[in-house]
């Protein structure tokens, strides 16, 4: 059902089609339409096809959470980390896989308490110390 209308939104505006194909899991529909209300709202110029890509991954990040010692060595060991730092007393990793655009799960370890967040893949080592220590 859903392919036809990618299909057909392609042929009309490639750049509606990729808001579409990105968004479409988040969002509202618009009564009973079948199309997304950012959908909706890109087509009438409301808002940039790079700020309805910005929303969409902004959806998945989350804050900081303390979570246990062995959550952190599970997800150390899932994949080889990303971008492993440490730090003093600190140190952060991220995982390999992203779960939407640049958004990935980041791990951080400050002395003897463990969190989780997700954001960026590109934010540094510092940063993410930084949002952990202000929950602590």
């Amino acid at each position: 059902m859903i392919k036809p209308l990618l299909d057909a939104l392609e042929r009309v505006h490639a750049e509606w089609a990729y808001c579409i194909a990105t968004l479409l899991p988040i969002t509202s529909w618009c009564g009973k339409m079948a199309l997304p209300c950012c959908w909706i709202s890109v087509r009438r110029g409301a808002i940039s096809s790079q700020e309805a890509a910005r929303r969409y991954e902004n959806a998945f990040k989350s804050p900081p959470v303390e979570i246990t010692e062995a959550r952190f060595m599970e997800m150390l060991g899932v994949l080889p980390p990303l971008g492993r730092r440490h730090a003093c007393d600190a140190e952060s990793f991220k995982l390999m896989e992203l779960t939407a655009g640049s958004v990935t799960t980041s791990f951080v370890r400050i002395g003897a308490r463990y969190f989780e967040m997700s954001d960026s893949v590109y934010l540094k080592h510092d940063d993410c110390i930084a949002r952990c220590r202000a929950i602590m």
